[in-house]
């Protein structure tokens, strides 16, 4: 019914019947609230309806992007990293024009793991 491509084009929230799972979120425009996988559901939802995966890339946080990518039940459908990373570094890329270039090439590593064309 609706585009589930990994990179970006993520699927309408009001579709995807998971829950508040964690409070895995932005603390300030540049920082996140600390990625715990014992306690954040990597593919549940947070109060603001994004995924963790994309929390850390509007903070351009290419640490936790990366822990977060390679959880062994992280599920890439519906997420839209692209979307937050460009919404994040309107902020973020003044202060630290580095984060930029780390965020890119974490975003190279997850379109290599879970895009298939």
């Amino acid at each position: 019914m609706f585009p589930q491509h990994a990179l970006g084009v993520a699927t309408p929230r009001l579709f995807q019947p998971r829950s508040v799972c964690n409070e895995y979120q932005l603390s300030s425009s540049c920082e996140t609230t600390g990625w715990d996988p014992s306690i954040d559901d990597v593919n549940g939802l947070n109060e603001y309806k994004m995924r963790p995966i994309e929390v850390a890339a509007q903070a351009g946080n290419d640490v936790e992007f990366r822990a977060i990518m390679t959880h062994p039940e992280f599920d890439p459908q519906g997420c839209g990293p692209r979307f937050f990373l460009a919404v994040g570094s309107r902020y973020w890329e003044y202060f630290d024009p580095q984060r930029l270039v780390r965020m890119d090439e974490a975003l190279k590593d997850y379109a290599q793991r879970f895009c298939t064309v």
